[in-house]
């Protein structure tokens, strides 16, 4: 049965932190029961239709999709729904300086959404055909006799079956295979806003033989994302996307025999990303208390935290300025590969800016209610509220013991400041920047 401890860790790991009702409702649940419950569709309102977003500045807009998202995930029930979403956002990194129209960005969006925990057939089908995707990897220009092999590299390298399991004799037949696989639209030149879409140009692709891993066919688009998931390469890709999930939730070190079971499983399940997730989240090593607090959140995950605990959304506050200046700007990934992990986010600027964001914090707690009522309790008590509120049902006994401290100090110099104090000093220890 789940303690406290281990529901705060798997809704910190499978979400975005728990609050103290949730993580009670998942105290004495089992594994598989707490894990089940993470895997069932999200209660969350359905999906707005894009007029919602419209606007002729595409600044705003893109703006109002970014809100959105970021208040999805705010106001999501402990669900892995909308973490996949993130997951795979990073997966298949996408960034909109290359996209320009900001529809096909929260096209891809909901792509993510759909497909997350569906077939990774599926979702690499859809994502690759998405038209944000084909702007941005530069495969709305790749044409019969003029190849451009940018988005054929990252197809292997990136989604499926990862760095050095393949030749360039393999991204020259890809590319040939994906050639007339275009954007309609403003790709060409047209005026028309909404038309930039997904579009097959036979007159414009390679119909010949191509010798692709080793086999000569006449290689087309839907065969060589079989031939990924379930022919030759099938072993490669499941062992990529297994290693990169267990890095997600677990840690950076996997062993490889915890790797080549996850991925034999994968496999047998069709590439069933749900069936890998839930594997994943049952392993012993999952719950390892050495495990915990071994993974740095990614602004997203921290500000989505914090907003979450203190009832706040993106009206309340400009979440995406933070996360920007954390060096997290959704829908801009700084490359084709996406952003890095842990010490990745360890730098000045993202230190800086959850300072600042720690002391607006402060100031705005009467406004905004949490973390009030703390008059006449004794020390050892607001620091339960503090780490409590923070749903840190453990941290080491220096980060306590460094809490107790400030909190002495609040009370005997500063009480006056009791009712804005105690969520700078429960920021401050590391447990926070950790999941």
């Amino acid at each position: 049965m789940l303690s406290a401890a281990d529901a705060s860790h798997l809704l910190r790991r499978a979400g975005f932190g728990g609050r103290a009702a949730e993580i009670a409702a998942f105290t004495g649940l089992t594994r598989e029961a707490a894990v089940d419950r993470l895997l069932e569709p999200s209660a969350t309102d359905a999906l707005p239709e894009w007029s919602t977003f419209a606007d002729e500045r595409r600044g705003v807009e893109l703006a109002n999709v970014r809100n959105h998202w970021i208040d999805r995930m705010i106001a999501s029930p402990p669900s892995l729904a909308e973490k996949m979403v993130l997951f795979w956002h990073d997966h298949f990194a996408t960034g909109y300086s290359g996209v320009q129209l900001p529809q096909l960005m929260w096209d891809q969006n909901v792509i993510f959404r759909t497909h997350g925990l569906g077939s990774f057939r599926d979702l690499l089908g859809a994502a690759s055909y998405d038209a944000a995707m084909l702007r941005w990897l530069d495969n709305r220009t790749n044409i019969a006799g003029r190849e451009q092999e940018n988005f054929a590299r990252e197809l292997m390298e990136l989604f499926t079956v990862g760095n050095g399991r393949f030749d360039e004799t393999d991204v020259v037949a890809m590319a040939r295979a994906w050639t007339g696989h275009n954007v309609a639209g403003r790709a060409d030149g047209r005026s028309d806003y909404d038309a930039a879409q997904y579009l097959f140009r036979p007159d414009r692709h390679d119909d010949g033989d191509k010798t692709l891993f080793g086999i000569t066919r006449n290689w087309d688009a839907e065969a060589t994302l079989d031939e990924l998931c379930f022919g030759s390469k099938a072993t490669a890709t499941a062992d990529y996307l297994s290693r990169k999930l267990f890095g997600f939730f677990v840690h950076r070190s996997p062993s490889e025999e915890v790797i080549a079971s996850l991925a034999t499983s994968f496999r047998a399940s069709g590439l069933d990303i749900t069936s890998l997730v839930r594997e994943i989240l049952l392993l012993d090593e999952f719950w390892d208390p050495t495990t915990r607090y071994r993974l740095v959140k990614t602004p997203a995950e921290y500000v989505v935290d914090l907003f979450r605990r203190c009832e706040l959304t993106t009206a309340d506050h400009n979440a995406h300025a933070r996360m920007r200046d954390m060096g997290m700007t959704l829908f801009e990934p700084p490359n084709v590969a996406g952003w890095g992990a842990n010490g990745y986010w360890l730098h000045n600027r993202a230190a800086w800016t959850k300072a600042n964001l720690g002391t607006w914090l402060r100031g705005r707690a009467p406004t905004f209610g949490y973390l009030q009522g703390l008059d006449g309790l004794s020390a050892e008590q607001v620091v339960d509220e503090i780490l409590i509120f923070l749903g840190l049902v453990e941290v080491s006994p220096q980060s306590r013991a460094h809490v107790r401290t400030l909190v002495d100090r609040l009370l005997r110099d500063y009480p006056n400041w009791l009712n804005r104090e105690p969520i700078m000093i429960g920021l401050s220890i590391p447990e926070v920047q950790c999941a």
